[in-house]
């Protein structure tokens, strides 16, 4: 007879009481199986289980093409075949001798007559087999609701990312009006919403062309990127041209007023070592055509931002902000510092 605690082995088993797993014990049988040979193969009715106590099985199925498919690899302490002990139901797989192998087998037929007579065991293993069911109703549950948070996700990456810019990569129109209304919303926190325009761009493009044109759009963003990078609650985009804009949340106006001005001093400087002649730099301006074609000189590329802050508490609607921010636009055009700033 094997020792009843190699039974106990089983989780399904674990709960029984000592004279039960004794009862068990005296109709299990030792059992050798050599390297190679087969528990049990898939289809085969569920006649037992295994308790393994030296060696390794592996568990494995054929794919259509014939292919070994190894689902799992259990060794000594582990059990094979618990719920076909008690539903003698057909095999899932085959369970196959990866060494030689040294085993306890349990008879479903023996184990039922001794259980027959022993029902606060069956229920035992009732209760085993319930909470078994209930962890892998959780785990699907579980495995569901992530699959359906990756789609979701997978989905809201790809929306994003057909409508970011194809030449800034920043979020485009969409994703821009999207930010505007969320902003909008009247918020227990300050916001502020920014409209950046660049200055001087279409006699630029006319002059070094539009490749030269998209090098100084690119630089724009890569200047936004940098300067707010890490700023919590912070959004930037392209609207389109030489437009673009920046949404913050939880914002303190001068502070922020700070950066717009550390970023517009940064592209101004680094468009005008990247784009202009040591000459064109010295005086500030290029050559060119104004939209009647008359020769006059233009300034450098610049910036100017318009900055509408709502206060903590205060909304507004796209149309209201709309019409605020292109008032707004038009003040930071004739400023120093080209920043306007104004409320609602």
């Amino acid at each position: 007879m094997p020792d009843p605690g190699l039974l106990s082995r089983a989780p399904l088993l674990a709960a029984l009481a000592g004279p039960d797993l004794r009862a068990l014990s005296e109709v299990a049988e030792a059992r050798r199986v050599p390297e190679g040979g087969a528990l049990f193969r898939r289809g085969d009715a569920g006649d037992g289980l295994w308790v393994v106590t030296a060696g390794e099985v592996r568990i494995r199925i054929e794919s259509a093409e014939g292919a070994e498919v190894v689902l799992n690899h259990l060794g000594p302490g582990d059990a094979v075949g618990e719920v076909a002990l008690l539903d003698g139901g057909a095999r899932s797989a085959d369970a196959v001798a990866a060494s030689e192998l040294e085993a306890v087998f349990l008879p479903r037929e023996a184990a039922m007559a001794v259980l027959a007579g022993r029902p606060e065991a069956l229920l035992r293993l009732l209760g085993v087999l319930c909470a078994k069911l209930r962890a892998a109703t959780a785990q699907v549950e579980s495995t569901a609701d992530g699959a359906l948070r990756q789609a979701r996700r997978h989905g809201a990456e790809l929306e994003e990312a057909t409508d970011r810019n194809p030449l800034t990569r920043l979020p485009g129109n969409q994703a821009v009006r999207q930010a505007v209304e969320r902003l909008g919303v009247a918020a227990p926190v300050p916001r502020a919403l920014c409209y950046l325009d660049l200055d001087h761009f279409k006699p630029f493009n006319d002059a070094f062309g539009f490749r030269t044109g998209d090098e100084a759009l690119f630089l724009c963003a890569t200047v936004l990127r940098r300067c707010f990078s890490g700023v919590a609650g912070c959004f930037l985009g392209h609207i389109g041209g030489d437009d673009f804009f920046a949404g913050f949340e939880e914002v303190e106006g001068a502070a922020l007023e700070a950066r717009l001005l550390a970023f517009r001093q940064a592209f101004m400087s680094e468009a005008a070592g990247a784009f202009y002649s040591a000459e064109e730099r010295a005086a500030g301006s290029i050559a060119g055509k104004d939209r009647d074609g008359k020769a006059r000189r233009f300034p450098l590329l610049g910036c100017s931002i318009a900055v509408l802050e709502l206060r903590a508490g205060e909304g507004a609607g796209a149309e209201v902000i709309g019409a605020r921010i292109a008032g707004l636009k038009t003040a930071a055009k004739g400023v120093v510092g080209g920043i306007a700033r104004g409320g609602v």
